[in-house]
């Protein structure tokens, strides 16, 4: 049938990931402790986002995701003008003064 999504179909995506458009998010630098230099982030949420990876497959992305959400990371994906991008909460992160989000 068309249109109509298998259970097959269902199983076979891997991560039932919610993605946002990256123009919508407030982008920021973020300050880790373990790295040397800002990050590039966002915040969504209440919550700051570094980025981790750009993907032009929808299926690797969703499968990295995965990934770390098993590892009890938080992920949060967005869409890019070439594809998507998968971005990791940052609990401890701090803003850089000249990119804080309002």
């Amino acid at each position: 049938m068309f249109g109509v999504k298998s259970n097959q179909q269902e199983a076979d995506r891997p991560h039932n990931l919610d993605i946002q458009p990256l123009r919508g998010l407030r982008r920021c630098h973020l300050l880790v402790s373990d790295q040397e230099r800002p990050l590039p982030g966002v915040y969504w949420r209440g919550y700051l986002y570094s980025f981790l990876k750009h993907f032009t497959d929808e299926l690797k992305l969703r499968t990295a995701a995965q990934r770390l959400t098993t590892k009890g990371e938080h992920v949060l994906a967005t869409t890019t003008a070439k594809g998507w991008a998968l971005w990791v909460r940052e609990e401890a992160a701090q803003l850089t003064p000249e990119r804080s989000p309002d």
